[in-house]
């Protein structure tokens, strides 16, 4: 697609991520969604071909068929393994202290031991699913001996599996994981971005971040590669981590009508991209269709350009947020009207004063920071949350023992280094 519409789509993401869309999927189907009533309202309704489903392609009617005689052959299945339940093994109930402290050192305990059990279990259904061990078995589909069995979801298995796949090829991430350096979430999201030259960076970034700067620094990195000649997605620096959040201000504020993309590295621009996007089979289906009718009837009254970017723009003029002019707005904006604790990111947010104005606060930007409801009154006022100024660089305290410091969005402290930090991290 032409660089300037696939500029555009990178700010229409961004504004999806903000309002909680954050795959690709997910984002798609909204663009759809848009388009469709947009186009429903402003075309003749002669121009408008609704899908006929008759008339589809045999691929169609083999994927009907296909979903038809599995869907029979997990009921004929079943008839096979309705038993009662089985016995559980009796497990000697734990005996817990009374002291919060002693407490949480066994949660802590508990949780590493359940890191380790989640990266086996992966490498066991991996061997498992790998040997077509649920078709042995005589389950119809592997998502059925995923139910019934396991009683989880495919996704969760897929999950699990390709974390350990990664493991296996990132062997400096896995050795990571063995120390409880890294939990199993921040394990899997270093797994998706890491290569054999990065994994070192990445890992030595995910154990001075938390969980959601964690997010934030690779959805950051990820846009930044695309958008250079380096295939290799790096740990970005505080000015690229800047540099992404300007560019999501400006489209939250309004400032991006007209997209200009980022200068490649390369000394001649090239006039087209490609964007690779995995989203499901009906939202591609319906994506397809209504570009036809687009490009069918494009012009007055629409508008002159890729179905895309026609998409992009509807979306980011009807999801635009428009907040009315209020008191402490333009700190709202400074922080992307997210709670700007380390281990939150709600959006529901309130203006603090990081030295009380009790203390001698003023209302200067450097002493202003933006709080979601909790974070401010029952974390900050309620003494389990410190936040000391300024709001460029916030030493952020949590707990009342401190075991976890963050100055900025570098971790400097904790009680000690565990994967269940995940857990606190969240």
């Amino acid at each position: 697609m032409p660089r300037e519409d696939a500029w555009c789509f990178e700010q229409a993401k961004l504004l999806g991520r903000h309002l909680g869309e954050r795959t690709n999927a997910d984002f798609v189907l909204g663009l759809v969604a848009e388009s469709t009533s947009t186009l429903c309202s402003e075309l003749p309704r002669t121009a408008i071909e609704l899908p006929d489903n008759e008339a589809m392609s045999p691929q169609r009617a083999w994927e009907r068929e296909l979903a038809r005689m599995r869907a029979e052959a997990e009921v004929r299945c079943e008839s096979h393994f309705r038993r009662g339940p089985e016995p559980r093994p009796h497990v000697e109930p734990l005996l817990w202290p009374e002291q919060p402290e002693a407490v949480d050192r066994q949660l802590r305990e508990l949780s590493r031991e359940l890191v380790g059990r989640e990266v086996d279990f992966g490498r066991a259904l991996e061997a498992f699913f790998s040997a077509d061990g649920w078709r042995r078995l005589g389950y119809a589909t592997a998502a059925q001996y995923a139910r019934e069995r396991l009683g989880t979801s495919l996704s969760s298995v897929k999950a699990k599996r390709r974390l350990v796949k990664r493991l296996g090829q990132l062997r400096f991430l896995a050795d990571a994981v063995d120390r409880g350096e890294l939990g199993y979430e921040a394990a899997r999201l270093v797994a998706e971005v890491a290569t054999g030259a990065t994994v070192e960076a990445w890992v030595t970034r995910a154990t001075e971040r938390t969980l959601r700067h964690l997010r934030e620094e690779i959805d950051s990195a990820e846009l930044l590669a695309r958008w250079s000649e380096s295939t290799a997605v790096l740990p970005p620096s505080e000015a690229d981590v800047r540099r992404v959040q300007d560019l999501e201000r400006d489209v939250l504020t309004g400032q991006m009508s007209a997209p200009s993309p980022p200068p490649p590295s390369a000394s001649v621009s090239p006039a087209k991209v490609t964007l690779h996007l995995r989203v499901n089979a009906s939202t591609a289906r319906d994506f397809r269709h209504w570009e036809a009718i687009y490009l069918r009837h494009r012009g007055a009254p629409l508008r002159g350009t890729t179905f895309l970017r026609f998409a992009c723009e509807l979306f980011i003029d009807t999801w635009l947020p428009r907040p009315p002019e209020v008191e402490y707005s333009h700190i709202y904006q400074r922080d992307l009207h997210r709670c700007q604790s380390p281990c939150c990111g709600r959006r529901d947010v309130t203006p603090h004063h990081l030295r009380f104005r009790s203390h001698g606060g003023d209302d200067s930007e450097e002493n202003l920071t933006s709080l979601c409801t909790w974070c401010h009154l029952e974390g900050i006022h309620g003494g389990q949350i410190s936040a000391a100024p300024p709001a460029s660089n916030i030493r952020w305290s949590f707990g009342r023992s401190a075991h976890t410091v963050v100055e900025g969005r570098r971790r400097v402290r904790t009680s000690a280094p565990c994967p269940t930090l995940d857990a606190a991290r969240t």
